[in-house]
């Protein structure tokens, strides 16, 4: 841990005393001492100071990665830990689970992996410097010489070519292990958080129970069964349709019959009582 410490402090002192503050810092100063009422001079020169190591130490710990691998795994780790935190105090909160040790050892495990991923970065930052990018080599078949020492001299090179691959190999080994471990963390956090959030709101759960469900669904259903069966007898009942006003039957009272519905229609037609009343004078003369 203590060469992390000071790889941050060494890239801090190299942005802090970078050319452009030296010399903001070093005008505001030359000022102050030139200038004969200081007072604001020198307040605002402490104030720039103060911003330059304020920027400074922004810039060293954006640059405290060289390789964005590293600085992403780091990001993703710093993520879960966020919610993991916020999960945690939410369930502590409600008093569904009480973990009083698992913060801890979360938070242990994430400053160890801090530092495994900066060694990481590092090694392979150095490794890239003075290997390069280059595949090692697999082997130097040399030319076929009847030679018996040239032949003993490029068995020896194939020697040294597998030893160099297997030191290589050992050193990428410790550093993709590192990138695993960061996966590993990353995910046991986020099941983690996940069941803490299912304890947690378990006694909230929407779900209905199984049995009850299917048999509150089939009383409903003969409800509705019940009622279609009504609907159909009410359509088969003899109701009267009537298609306007026009067609409604309006019952007719009996009118008592006339004289003249009353007459034969073959009888000669009726004697007026005048003509009977001067009948009846002639025969009495």
């Amino acid at each position: 841990m203590n060469d992390i410490k000071q790889r941050d402090k060494e890239l801090f002192l190299k942005e802090l005393f970078s050319f452009g503050r030296l010399f903001l810092v070093g005008s505001l100063l030359f000022l102050v001492i030139i200038n004969q009422t200081r007072g604001p001079w020198l307040l605002l020169l402490l104030a720039v100071a103060g911003v330059c190591a304020m920027t400074a130490y922004t810039r060293s710990v954006e640059k405290r990665f060289k390789n964005r691998r590293f600085l992403l795994l780091w990001a993703a780790c710093k993520d879960r830990l966020k919610r993991f935190n916020k999960a945690f105090s939410d369930s502590t909160k409600d008093g569904v689970v009480e973990l009083q040790e698992l913060p801890k050892t979360i938070v242990d495990v994430g400053s160890n992996l801090y530092v495994a991923l900066r060694r990481a970065d590092i090694i392979i930052d150095e490794v890239s410097a003075s290997e390069g990018w280059l595949v090692p080599p697999k082997g130097q078949a040399g030319p076929i010489s009847p030679d018996q020492r040239t032949q003993e001299l490029y068995l020896l090179a194939d020697k040294n070519i597998a030893e160099y691959r297997q030191n290589y190999q050992g050193v990428i080994t410790r550093v993709e292990r590192t990138e695993a471990q960061a996966a590993v963390f990353t995910t046991t956090l986020d099941t983690l958080r996940m069941r803490m959030l299912g304890h947690r709101l378990s006694t909230s759960s929407p779900e209905l129970d199984h049995g009850d469900f299917l048999q509150a669904m089939a009383e409903a259903r003969l409800q509705l069964d019940s009622i279609d069966k009504a609907l159909e007898e009410l359509d088969e009942t003899p109701y009267p349709k009537f298609d306007g006003i026009d067609s409604v039957a309006v019952p007719t009272v009996e009118q008592p019959p006339t004289a003249d519905e009353t007459t034969d229609p073959g009888s000669p037609p009726p004697i007026p009582d005048d003509a009977k009343r001067q009948i009846k004078e002639e025969r009495n003369d």
